[in-house]
């Protein structure tokens, strides 16, 4: 790289080493991480450029003693990576989520290659941040869903494939699903803050000043009846225990992104459950704390899957049977939403039962 070079260009032509400054200067100027550090599944930086430093918020000093493995999210991915460059000599735009300092994710787009100095070997590579891409990604996926649902119920009743009465449920689930997407659109802007690698903090104390009491029985009960259209076509039944959430004190937040997180989770449920079963939806108090929690019978989690289950793109390899066509955004999403509230979502698995719980935990208003 540059920065070597210029540490042994003494015998080099003044011409030469212009050229040279000039290199450094736009390798040091890109707004994006230029390194080279040892192969291996752990690896080692030997030179980078200073948005390294503002990518991953890690002192120069401090990445040159972690190890590359350190800014991965799944370190074992490191090792994959390694593997895949030796193997065939360079990689390019391999798409990474990568963690910074803090612990928050970002996601970068990796081109590396191999190059050897003497008996030496290493990586050159530079990575773009690609999570504002990703988060367009994200959005577009949680729009797909309803949009192909509402499409096919048009195009049956359009053609007459469904009976009467079938239309009807089809238009209630028509219904339920654009106000899903309406919802989406209202929280465009504000995704992308909560989801983001390099959130801005004046953004989301912003955000914060905007939070105000949710009353969570209305709103569970009214997600409860929407996605009751939609679930009736798979004999489920969804249900929202009216008696333990009207007892439910208030929680500060945002009404839509609330919304938008318990949604991700109730289409979660109706979406692994067994036809003729049902998604219940209860409240608890707990201090200062209040628990809501949604349970189904269906597919059941693995005991490996549940530290997992929140990782972006990650899903269970029953999950993946069941729904190949699933991108494992949904519980990522609602997660990020519910901890930006300052809660959490502890997820529990019963084999026996063949029963699944998300509990949301809140702090109360």
């Amino acid at each position: 790289m540059t920065t070597s070079r210029l540490n042994g260009a003494e015998s080099l032509a003044e011409p030469e080493l212009r050229d040279l400054r000039r290199l450094r200067t736009i390798v040091d100027d890109l707004p994006a991480a230029v390194y080279r550090n040892t192969p291996g599944p752990e690896g080692r930086f030997v030179e980078f450029n200073p948005y390294m430093s503002t990518m991953f918020g890690y002192s120069p000093d401090e990445l040159r003693q972690i190890s590359v493995a350190d800014l991965y999210w799944e370190r074992g991915e490191r090792a994959a990576l390694s593997e895949k460059v030796i193997a065939s000599g360079i990689v390019t735009n391999e798409l990474l989520q990568l963690k910074r300092k803090d612990g928050s994710p970002v996601w970068g787009s990796v081109t590396a290659r191999v190059v050897k100095e003497g008996a030496a070997s290493y990586f050159d590579g530079i990575i773009f941040d690609a999570t504002e891409l990703m988060s367009i990604q994200t959005i577009t996926h949680q729009l797909l869903g309803p949009l192909a649902s509402i499409q096919g119920h048009a195009s049956n009743v359009k053609d007459g494939t469904y009976s009467w009465d079938r239309a009807k449920l089809a238009a209630q689930s028509i219904e339920a699903q654009s106000m899903f997407c309406a919802m989406l659109v209202r929280n465009l802007a504000l995704l992308p803050q909560l989801l983001g690698a390099n959130p801005q903090k004046r953004e989301l104390e912003e955000l914060r000043r905007q939070f105000g009491p949710v009353a969570l029985a209305p709103l569970l009960i009214s997600i409860a009846v929407n996605y009751q259209a939609v679930s009736r076509f798979r004999d489920i039944s969804v249900h929202a225990d009216a008696r333990s959430l009207d007892v439910l004190p208030p929680v500060r937040g945002l009404d839509g992104l609330l919304r938008h997180a318990f949604s991700n989770i109730v289409d979660n449920a109706v979406k692994y459950s067994y036809e003729k079963t049902g998604v219940a939806i209860r409240g608890r108090q707990d201090g200062e704390r209040v628990r809501v929690l949604f349970e189904n019978y269906g597919t059941v989690l693995g005991l490996r899957d549940l530290p997992k289950l929140f990782t972006r793109g990650y899903r269970a390899q029953a999950a993946r049977y069941i729904q190949p066509a699933g991108t494992g955004l949904g519980l990522w999403i609602a997660r990020a939403i519910v901890l930006f509230h300052g809660g959490d979502i502890v997820p529990h698995a019963t084999d026996a039962e063949l029963k699944t719980v998300f509990e949301v935990v809140l702090p109360r208003a």
